[in-house]
């Protein structure tokens, strides 16, 4: 059929849309991220650009109304300020702006199809598409996830301006006012409940008596700070020996204090002194311990056996108070009553074991239950046990409010019944939103002085020492937190019909009407969310499992529908990548059988191409692999791709690596009947055609250098994805593999032939660095070399980018320059030397500096970032970690360069080779 393209399919203002997508990562307040604790959403500002975009013709699509390319072009423009009118983070707040945005829409489209995501998770794609007021469907076969898209899409809308019903005044809360009265109960009822289970469990929470003068003065603690230990092997010995990461409890300036060791006969204590440990480390290291008392080698091995024994232990190294003064550290006291029983069958379930991300069933923590210390299991039952019997109160109260009891929530209910139930399940997120900092994983961060949630990364590991939050203080793990951060976002949730929110496969996921599929798939391997999301299905299936009982009808999550290449979980490789592929295969052949085909297909995907794979040239991977031959075995073709800065760049594992920074946003649409068969020489000629250009455009986006050699993928996909069929010489027919190694082959072609448009001298040092890095080279070969660039060793001495001694030559590295370099008004500056000195402006003295030094380069600064970008893919490609990542941040920061150079005063001086 013919269709018109549409903006998604021709241009994206990308720059913007990158800028705030990264800056989202640091919105808090409001954010849905802070709904509930959800792996890898991608940015709302991302998502709104993309569903926007994909529906909106493009101005080539409307030749009666603008038939020439300069009226095209125009429009185009008006369009992207109608789209970066609605990207800020606040400018989405803004009623007018978005229903301008809504108006182009209805404008333009006329009736607005329903948006559907077969993979929710977080729900960040339905939830924008309910912002520019389409009808939204989101599918996730995850309980947790289905739990949290129904919470956050569905549920609220039902009720959008009813005033809250746990106030005696009638304008309380206006019916203008959107969400803020279901924000209101949450938080009164949330304020209840804590009061009640405080009194409780108050014995079991001591205040610290601290003796200030001549008064003693009793603290609430907001944290308890312990250390596993172990018996020492030895038998002579057989003391308790803590294992603990750092003698440090608090790095922060003006806070600092660490643990000092007391050493016993069998047995190690803590005194807490002022200032930092002078030990680099503490007990526990990679390979195990020692023991304080006898010096004895305790193995890794050891440990781990004697925790599948049931043999290790806890010891309180301190407890952590708020004092007029700051947070202050004190001795710890285990003088509270012994924790009574409790019905904790529901944490009773093993928790998965799989290898690769739950470490802690290794070291004998096998079951839910004992992930927790016998105190927080205890008070986090005490939640769920008052949230049952303050259900009958709400729902008394709604009941009476709404003079109706009416359907339950699940079969669609809008009257108090339901209402009674939406708070509950509110309050029993929040308690979901509590557990995930009050375990026995979570770290004690001493540089920021706070405890952090166990997820820091997307596993259940073992903490040797961790911290016990007081869910009834604030230092991180409070439950009264946890509610206003979640009414936040209710607060903020933007106006809409409720969603339809269904729970199952994505293979087999069905709408009545043809919708617009915009999805982020999984990304093979990376992730087994439903191991994981485990640790929050058993509390929320204690408190919602009656409310919900297809929700919640397993004892934990399911897992072999998952769709993920988990050879753990399905026995080989070759078994996880088969199921992995044919599910992905029966998803993309579902989507285009209930695609609305005047829309492309739009999928976010950011699995580095280079991860997991199994290919001695590391040009391809098998997630990219999967992906791309499910799309296109399916029938997809790809007609357009772009980068879409998604990632957080200090996420924790990211930190001192070159980790992926943005999605890729493949476009897709049926691959039409008369697609061609070429042979593998035309799809070279056609790749080498189109390929150049389109790097050009991806450099000047502003891509990161990590992210070139993935971005490159789906402009050399495109081209192989339009024919039926590329045949190799012997009639085969080619692969996604084969076709993938192409494309990278032509990208490194691409690469090297735009050398020739930098300066002899920076084409020297390209060809020097490709072979040594910054390593020295021998005089004879730079000699060579030097002819053959029509330059001398002496020459690319004095233009400062070499240093030649003892017949050894190498480059300077940016810790050779000067700090307080300029160029030389008049006198030529190699694009290198250029680099070399942006990228030392950079890091030593930031973005201003830099941009101040860019603007004195004038013209020859503009090649730097085409050089960066070069040398990044060279770095990439030798395995030279530190080195790429210098050229990556110039990459990264250079748009804000750019901004600091305008503002730099003064006259530009033009600087050219």
């Amino acid at each position: 059929m013919t269709y018109k393209k549409k903006l998604i399919e021709v241009a994206l203002p990308l720059q913007i849309i990158n800028t705030e997508s990264a800056r989202e990562k640091n919105i808090r307040h409001g954010h849905p991220s802070t709904f509930h604790l959800w792996w890898a959403r991608r940015p709302l500002a991302a998502c709104r650009a993309v569903i926007w975009a994909s529906l909106i013709d493009d101005p080539s699509s409307q030749p009666e109304k603008f038939p020439s390319a300069g009226e095209q072009e125009n429009e185009r423009k008006r369009l992207f300020s109608v789209l970066e009118s609605i990207i800020h983070w606040d400018d989405a707040h803004n009623p007018s702006r978005i229903q301008s945005a809504k108006e182009e829409l209805k404008a333009l489209v006329g009736e607005l199809p329903p948006i559907l995501d077969p993979f929710t998770g977080g729900g960040t794609i339905p939830y924008e598409a309910q912002r520019l007021g389409l009808k939204a469907v989101a599918n996730d076969l995850n309980p947790v996830a289905c739990l949290i898209n129904k919470a956050m899409l569905d549920f609220p809308h039902r009720f959008e301006g009813v005033r809250a019903i746990s106030s005696d005044n009638e304008n309380s809360v206006l019916s203008n006012q959107g969400f803020l009265g279901i924000s209101e109960d949450v938080k009164h009822y949330a304020r209840v409940l804590k009061d009640r289970v405080y009194a409780k469990v108050k014995d079991y929470y001591p205040s610290v008596k601290v003796v200030k003068g001549k008064n003693t003065v009793e603290l609430f603690p907001a944290a308890w700070l312990w250390a596993r230990t172990v018996t020492c092997p030895n038998p002579a010995c057989r003391a308790t020996t803590p294992l603990l990461k750092s003698f440090n409890i608090s790095t922060k300036r003006s806070t600092e204090h660490h643990l000092h060791p007391i050493i016993k006969k069998r047995s190690v204590e803590f005194e807490i002194k002022k200032g930092k440990s002078r030990a680099t480390q503490g007990t526990m290291g990679r390979a195990g311990t020692s023991c304080l008392v006898c010096g004895e080698s305790i193995s890794l091995e050891y440990i781990r056996a004697e925790g599948q024994a049931k043999r290790l232990g806890t010891y309180g190294t301190a407890v952590v108070v708020d004092t007029a003064d700051g947070r202050g550290f004190f001795s710890f006291s285990n003088d509270y009553p012994t924790i009574p029983e409790v019905d904790l069958s529901f944490l009773e379930p093993d928790l998965s074991t799989h290898p690769q991300y739950m470490s802690a069933p290794r070291y004998g923590y096998t079951r839910h239950v004992d992930l927790y210390t016998k105190r927080q299991a205890f008070t986090l039952a005490m939640f769920c046990q008052e949230l049952e019997s303050l259900f009958e109160e709400i729902k008394a109260n709604a009941i009476k409010e709404f003079k109706s009891i009416g359907e339950p929530l699940r079969l669609g209910g809008a009257g108090g019944l339901a209402y009674s139930e939406m708070i509950k399940v509110f309050l029993a997120i929040s308690i979901d939103k509590t557990v995930a900092r009050n375990n026995a994983l979570c770290p004690w961060e001493a540089p920021m002085n706070r405890l952090a949630h166990a997820f820091g990364m997307q596993t259940v590991s073992i903490k040797w020492d961790f911290a016990e939050a007081n869910p009834f203080a604030g230092a991180g793990g409070d439950f009264l937190g946890a509610v206003n951060s979640l009414c936040e976002v209710i607060e903020a949730i933007p106006s809409a019909p409720p969603a339809e929110v269904l729970n199952g496969s994505a293979t087999t996921v069905k709408f009545s009407s043809p919708v617009v599929v915009c999805t982020d798939p999984p990304y093979y391997d990376n992730v087994p969310y439903a191991d994981l999301s485990d640790i929050f299905y058993v509390w929320l299936r204690r408190n919602l499992k009656s409310e919900f009982p297809e929700v919640f009808k397993t004892l934990l999550a399911p897992k072999s529908e998952e769709l993920v290449a988990d050879q753990y979980r399905h026995g080989s490789r070759s078994e996880a990548k088969s199921f992995f592929e044919e599910g992905l295969k029966q998803t993309f052949a579902n989507i285009l059988n209930i695609q609305d085909r005047r829309f492309p297909i739009t999928v976010f995907y950011a699995f580095k191409q280079s991860e997991g794979s199994e290919d001695d040239d590391g040009t391809a991977s098998t997630g990219w692999e999967t992906v791309l031959e499910g799309m296109i075995s399916s029938g997809l073709m790809i007609c357009g791709t772009w980068p879409i800065r998604t990632e957080q760049p200090k996420r924790l594992r990211d930190r001192l690596s070159n980790a992926l920074a943005s999605s890729i946003v493949l476009v897709c649409r049926p691959r039409p009947d008369s697609a061609l068969t070429v042979s593998r020489r035309q799809f070279v000629q056609q790749l080498k055609a189109e390929l150049p250009g389109a790097i050009r455009n991806l450099l000047t986006s502003g891509i990161a250098a990590v992210d070139l050699q993935q971005s490159a993928i789906g402009p050399g996909i495109s081209v192989f994805s339009r024919y039926a069929k590329v045949l190799e010489a012997d009639d085969s027919t080619m692969s996604v593999h084969s076709a993938l190694v192409v494309i990278n082959q032509v990208l490194d072609e691409v690469l090297a032939q735009a050398d020739s448009n930098f300066d002899s001298i920076t084409r020297w040092a390209i060809a020097w660095f490709e072979q040594y890095g910054f390593d020295a080279g021998p005089f004879g070969e730079a000699n060579t070399l030097s002819q053959a660039k029509n330059v001398s060793v002496a020459g690319l001495t004095n233009s400062g980018i070499v240093t030649a001694r003892a017949g050894r030559v190498s480059l300077i590295k940016k810790d050779g320059l000067e700090d307080d370099w300029t160029p030389v008004e008049g006198t030529p500056v190699p694009v290198w030397l250029a680099t070399m000195h942006l990228i030392h402006a950079l890091e030593i003295s930031g973005e201003s500096a830099a941009g101040g030094l860019l603007r004195l380069l004038g013209a020859t600064g503009s090649a730097c970032i085409e050089l960066a970008y070069r040398c990044y893919a060279l770095c990439e490609k030798k395995g030279w970690a530190q080195e790429a990542i210098l050229f990556n941040n110039l990459v990264t920061s250079w748009s804000e360069i750019q901004k600091q150079a305008l503002n730099h005063q003064g006259t530009q001086t033009i600087l050219e080779i």
